[in-house]
């Protein structure tokens, strides 16, 4: 199973053609980032409704098995006490990395924590 963990600010404009997320996906952004939304078209001429992501920080694997008990699949994290939380489920080879790249960067409101498997 694989795992994917970002650091993630819904921009505007797309950084990266390949960083979006569904709007229906992603209802729990909708109060937050409402603004955001806009429309993708797709290469057969259908629009879907979504947000355009930056990544700021990325990391694979590095996770403690309890990791999988707490946290679901497809889920997001918006402030920084849930952010001191998820550090304690991350593999002790992982933390200052960790550390670095997310706690250090992480600022409540502008960007949040997106995690997939």
């Amino acid at each position: 199973m694989g795992l994917d963990i970002s650091l993630i600010k819904i921009v505007k404009e797309p950084v990266d053609e390949l960083c979006w997320l569904n709007s229906d996906e992603s209802q729990g952004l909708l109060t937050s980032y409402k603004e955001f939304l806009s429309y993708r078209t797709h290469e057969d001429g259908t629009k879907e409704q979504d947000y355009w992501y930056e990544e700021l920080s990325y990391q694979r694997k590095g996770v403690l098995k309890s990791f999988y008990d707490k946290y679901n699949a497809d889920e997001f994290i918006f402030t920084q006490p849930e952010v001191l939380i998820l550090n304690q489920y991350i593999h002790p080879e992982y933390q200052q990395t960790f550390q670095i790249d997310f706690i250090g960067k992480f600022k409540e409101g502008v960007n949040f924590i997106m995690m997939g498997y």
